[in-house]
C-alpha cells in the first residue's frame, strides 16, 4: 500500500519501498493527476483566428459604415465595404497560417522514454505516463521528464540552462531537486517524482505565460489613436452638417445622406487592406532573412522598439562550453594565451612542448571512453577533446602509449577528478578540477625554483574576472601499484597549467550590436548567469563599454523594490545595462519597468526562463534552432537561424514597413480630407452633394485601393537604420504629416470645389459636375501616390522603376476610371459621363499645382533638417 502523496512543488513524495509504484497504483495516480504533458493553448482556435482579424478600431468604423449603408438602402456601398472587410480578413488569416506552419516545422516533437521502477523492476515508459511517486533512473544524457528529488546522486551534474540561463552545469546531491525540461550531463542516480504536467515548474510557467499580454504592439497603439482622430473628425463633420442643415431647413433624408457621404469621405476604407498587405510583404521579406513573423503587427513592432532586452545564453552566445584560453608555465613564467590567437600564430604546429603537454594532460585527465567529441555528454570534457583534435592530439593516439588504470569521477566535495594511466616505464596520474584544490596538491619545487603559486593564483583570478570558468591541471609520476586516492593523499603533483572555458559569442553579434547602437536602440542583457560572466560577454559584444560597470543582480533589484517600491525599482533599471542572476519573474518585472519608462520593448530569448517576458513584451523574439518549444510558441517572432544579427535585419524591415504604412496613410487621408473640404464648402454654399456615396467608395476603394496596395511594396530608402527610434508617444500623424496632409487637402478641396461650383452654376448639370470632380480626384490620387514614396526626398530624385507595382497601379487606376467614363451603363452605380477634352487641361493644371505645393513643403522639411543637423554638430 502506497503512503499519502501530494502533487505540490513544495512537498516531498514518499514511497513505501524501493520497489517504486505498482502498475495499479501508477494507473490510479494517472487518473488523478493526468498525463505528464503541458497545458494546450485553448485560444488557438479557427474562430479566434478569424475574430482576431477584425479586432481593430478602423475595422469597427468600417463595420458601422456598412451597417448604416445597408440601413438606408445603399446596398452597393455596403457591399463594397463588406468586400473590403473580407479581403482584409483573408490576408490576415493566410499570413498567420503560413507563419504557424513555419513554426510547426521548428517545433520538433519527439517521443521521450524514461526508465522507472515499477513493480520492483526497471521499465522504460513513455514520459507522458510518469506520475508523482515514480522513481526515475537517470544517467548522463538523459532528459528529466518531471520534477523530482534526488534519492541517489553519484557525481551528477545537470544542464539547467533552459531555466537558469547558465551554460555551465549544476552539481546535484542527495535531497536536491531537478525540474522537467533539464538534462543530466554527468553521473548517474535516481529520484522520486513530486510534480508532473501542469503542476511542475515547467507547467506553472506555461500557465503564467498563457495569460494575454498587457502591452499592445506599437502599431495597434498608434492605429487606435489614429482611429480616435478619424472618429473625432467624422463626429465634428457630421455635427457641422446637421447643425447647418437644420438652420438651412434641409430635409432629414438629405441631411442623413450628406452625413453618410461625409463619413465615407473621411474613413480611409482602403487602409486596413493596405496595412495587411504591407505587413504581409514585410513578413515575406523577413522570412528570406530567417525571421519568421507569427503575428502580423510584430513586423512593425520590431522596427518600433527602443530597447532590446536580450538573453545571454543561446542568444548572444552559442550555449555551448568552449575552451577559449590556456595558462601554461613557459620556462619560469606563467603565461595566458587566447586559443584562437595562439592557433593563428602557428606556434602550436611548431611543436611548442609546454602547450602540447597541457593538452595531453587535459586529455588524459578526461574519461572519454574513446568516444568522438559529439557523443561526450559532459560539456567541459567535450570542449577539451575538441581542442585536442584541433591540435592533432586524439584519444586513440594517447591510449596507444598509455593504458588506463583507474578513474576517479568528479567529486563535488573535493571538486576534482583524476585518471591514472600506465606504460612500460611506470604510471601517471592526471588531475583536473578547481584551481584551489588542484594547487593544494602541487609542490612548487616540482616545477621551478622560481615558481610561485601566487602567479598562478593571479592568472586564475584575472580569468575569473573575465567570466571564464577555470580548470587547473596537474600530474604525478608513480608506480602501477599506487592508487589514485593514495597519490592524492600524499600530494607532490606537478602543476601543468590552467584551462579557461566560456560560452563563446555568436558570430555576427558584435556587428549587430554596433548596428543597434547606430540606430540608437538601447541593448540590455537579462540573464540568470553570473555577473562576471555576463559582464565579460557584454563587453566582448560591445553592449557594455570598457569603462562602464552598469551591472545589477537580481538580489539588488529585490532589495531596491523592498526599500523604495516601484519607483526605486525603475530607477535601478534605468541606470543598468546588465541584469545578472535574474529570475523569470524579475525578467518580466524589468520588461514592465522599461514599458513604464515609455520604451517599446523587444525581448529575445530561447529558454523556458525567457517565456513570461517573451509573452508580455511589446514583441517577443525567440530563437528557432536552440529555443525551447515554449519560447517559440509564446513569441511573436522566431529567428530561424538563432543569429542576433537577424534581429537587426528584422528591425530594418520593421522600420521599412512602418514607413510604408505612413505612406499609405498620407495618400488615403490627404485625399480623404480633400474630399471632406470639398463637402463642407459645397454644403456651406448650398450646392448639392459633390460626390455620391458610391462615387466616394469608388475613389476610396477601387482607384485609390489599387495604388495604396502598390505603395505597400515600396522598398527601403536606405537610411532607416540611420534614424533614431520613433518616440513611443509619437502618433502616425506627426507634425510633418499633419502639415502636409492639411496643406494638400485644403489645396485639393479648394480646387475641386471651384471646378464643381463653376461647372454646376454654368451648366446646372450635377451629373457632369460630379464626373469632372470624380476624375479630378483620381488624378489627385496619382499625384499623392507618387509623392507618398518619400516623406523628404523630391519626386524628381526618386527612381521611377524601383517600385514597378506602383506604376502599374497608377496606370491601372486610370484605365479603370476611363472604362467607367466610356461605359457608364456597365458602371451604372457610379452615375458618371465622359469628361470633355478641354476639361482634361484644367485637371492636369490642377494636379501640377498640387504637386508643386508638396514639393515646396518637402524642400522646407529638408532645409529644417539640415539646419537642425548643423546645430547638433556645433554643440
Amino acid at each position: 500500500m502506497q503512503e499519502t502523496y501530494n502533487q505540490r512543488a513544495d512537498s516531498q513524495v514518499i514511497i513505501a519501498a524501493p520497489t517504486g509504484l505498482s502498475s495499479e497504483e501508477a494507473d490510479k495516480r494517472l487518473t488523478v493527476f493526468g498525463r505528464n504533458v503541458l497545458p494546450k493553448d485553448r485560444s488557438k482556435t479557427i474562430l479566434s483566428l478569424v475574430l482576431r482579424q477584425f479586432a481593430s478600431p478602423l475595422i469597427y468604423i468600417l463595420i458601422f459604415a456598412a451597417i448604416v449603408s445597408f440601413a438606408i438602402g445603399e446596398v452597393v456601398d455596403g457591399g463594397f465595404i463588406v468586400l473590403v472587410l473580407m479581403i482584409n480578413g483573408t490576408v490576415g488569416i493566410v499570413q498567420e497560417y503560413i507563419a504557424s506552419r513555419a513554426i510547426d516545422r521548428l517545433l520538433v516533437q519527439e517521443a521521450r522514454q524514461s526508465r522507472v521502477i515499477r513493480d520492483g523492476t526497471i521499465r522504460s515508459v513513455d514520459a507522458t505516463m510518469i506520475v508523482p511517486g515514480d522513481v526515475l533512473l537517470l544517467e548522463a544524457g538523459d532528459y528529466i521528464a518531471a520534477d523530482l528529488q534526488w534519492n541517489e546522486a553519484i557525481n551528477v551534474e545537470v544542464d539547467e540552462s533552459v531555466f537558469s540561463g547558465e551554460a555551465m552545469t549544476v552539481s546535484k546531491q542527495l535531497g536536491d531537486r531537478s525540474y522537467a525540461g533539464t538534462f543530466v550531463t554527468r553521473g548517474r542516480g535516481s529520484g522520486t517524482v513530486y510534480a508532473t504536467g501542469v503542476e511542475s515548474q515547467l507547467g506553472m510557467l506555461s500557465k503564467s505565460i498563457g495569460q494575454t499580454s498587457i502591452h499592445d504592439p506599437p502599431l495597434v497603439i498608434r492605429v487606435k489613436r489614429f482611429a480616435q482622430q478619424i472618429g473625432i473628425l467624422i463626429g465634428v463633420g457630421i455635427a457641422f452638417v446637421v447643425l447647418y442643415g437644420a438652420l438651412a431647413h434641409y430635409a432629414v433624408t438629405d441631411l442623413f445622406l450628406m452625413a453618410v457621404g461625409l463619413a465615407v469621405s473621411a474613413i480611409p476604407e482602403g487602409l486596413p487592406v493596405a496595412m495587411s498587405v504591407a505587413l504581409a510583404v514585410a513578413t515575406r521579406r523577413m522570412a528570406r532573412r530567417n525571421v519568421i513573423i507569427r503575428r502580423g503587427t510584430a513586423t512593425e513592432s520590431l522596427g518600433s522598439c527602443t530597447v532590446i532586452a536580450t538573453d545571454k545564453t543561446g542568444t548572444l552566445t552559442e550555449n555551448r562550453v568552449e575552451l577559449i584560453s590556456f595558462t601554461a608555465l613557459e620556462g619560469e613564467r606563467c603565461c595566458t594565451h587566447r586559443w584562437k590567437d595562439y592557433l593563428a600564430s602557428e606556434q602550436l604546429s611548431s611543436g611548442t612542448t609546454h602547450v602540447r603537454q597541457l593538452l595531453t594532460t587535459g586529455l588524459l585527465a578526461t574519461d572519454t571512453g574513446n568516444r568522438p567529441p559529439e557523443l561526450i555528454t559532459d560539456p567541459l570534457d567535450r570542449a577539451i577533446v575538441w581542442r585536442c583534435h584541433e591540435a592533432g592530439l586524439t584519444d586513440g593516439i594517447l591510449k596507444s602509449r598509455w593504458a588506463p588504470l583507474e578513474m576517479k569521477a568528479f567529486d563535488a566535495t573535493f571538486r576534482l577528478s583524476a585518471v591514472s594511466h600506465c606504460n612500460d616505464s611506470g604510471a601517471l596520474v592526471c588531475v583536473k578540477g578547481a584551481f584551489e584544490e588542484v594547487l593544494s596538491l602541487c609542490s612548487p619545487s616540482k616545477n621551478s625554483k622560481k615558481y610561485q603559486p601566487h602567479e598562478i593564483e593571479e592568472s586564475s583570478r584575472q580569468l575569473a574576472i573575465q567570466g571564464v570558468r577555470v580548470l587547473a591541471l596537474a600530474e604525478k609520476n608513480c608506480t602501477s601499484s599506487d592508487t589514485i586516492d593514495a597519490c592524492l593523499s600524499v600530494g607532490g603533483f606537478t602543476f601543468v597549467g590552467l584551462l579557461g572555458f566560456q560560452d563563446p559569442l555568436r558570430e555576427g553579434v558584435c556587428e549587430a550590436v554596433a548596428a543597434c547602437k547606430h540606430a540608437r536602440i538601447h541593448v540590455v542583457v537579462i540573464t540568470g548567469d553570473d555577473p562576471r560572466t555576463a559582464t565579460a560577454i557584454a563587453r566582448e559584444a560591445g553592449i557594455l563599454d570598457a569603462s562602464s560597470d552598469a551591472v545589477t543582480t537580481g538580489a539588488e533589484l529585490t532589495l531596491a523594490e523592498r526599500r523604495g517600491g516601484e519607483s526605486a525599482f525603475d530607477s535601478v533599471v534605468k541606470n543598468s545595462v546588465i541584469f545578472a542572476r535574474s529570475s523569470p519573474a524579475q525578467k518580466l518585472a524589468i520588461v514592465h519597468s522599461l514599458v513604464r519608462q515609455k520604451h517599446f520593448v523587444a525581448v529575445t530569448g530561447d529558454g523556458i526562463n525567457d517565456a513570461p517576458a517573451l509573452r508580455h513584451a511589446h514583441v517577443g523574439v525567440a530563437m528557432g534552432l536552440r529555443g525551447t518549444d515554449i519560447a517559440k510558441e509564446v513569441a511573436d517572432i522566431v529567428v530561424a537561424d538563432d543569429n542576433f544579427a537577424s534581429i537587426v535585419a528584422g528591425i530594418h524591415e520593421g522600420r521599412v514597413v512602418y514607413s510604408n504604412i505612413r505612406k499609405v496613410v498620407f495618400m488615403l487621408v490627404s485625399t480623404g480630407c480633400g474630399e471632406v473640404v470639398l463637402f463642407i464648402l459645397s454644403i456651406a454654399s448650398g450646392l448639392p452633394m459633390p460626390l455620391t456615396p458610391a462615387q466616394l467608395l469608388w475613389l476610396n476603394l477601387i482607384t485609390e485601393g489599387v495604388q495604396d496596395i502598390a505603395l505597400a511594396f515600396e522598398k527601403s530608402e536606405g537610411d532607416e537604420l540611420n534614424r533614431p527610434p520613433r518616440d513611443p508617444k509619437e502618433q502616425i500623424f506627426d507634425s510633418v504629416m499633419t502639415r502636409r496632409v492639411a496643406t494638400s487637402a485644403v489645396v485639393m478641396g479648394l480646387i475641386s470645389f471651384c471646378l464643381f461650383y463653376v461647372e454646376y452654376v454654368r451648366e446646372q448639370d450635377v451629373v457632369y459636375a460630379r464626373s469632372l470632380v470624380l476624375t479630378l480626384f483620381v488624378v489627385f490620387e496619382n499625384v499623392q501616390a507618387l509623392h507618398a514614396r518619400s516623406e523628404y526626398r523630391s519626386l524628381l530624385t526618386l527612381p521611377v522603376l524601383s517600385n514597378p507595382w506602383l506604376i502599374l497601379g497608377i496606370i491601372g487606376a486610370q484605365i479603370l476610371h476611363l472604362l467607367a467614363l466610356v461605359y457608364p451603363d456597365v458602371f451604372s452605380a457610379l452615375d458618371v459621363v465622359l469628361v470633355h477634352g478641354d476639361d482634361w487641361i484644367l485637371i492636369a493644371a490642377s494636379a501640377f499645382f498640387v504637386c508643386l505645393v508638396i514639393e515646396l513643403d518637402k524642400w522646407a522639411v529638408r532645409r529644417s533638417c539640415k539646419t537642425a543637423a548643423l546645430k547638433r554638430s556645433q554643440c
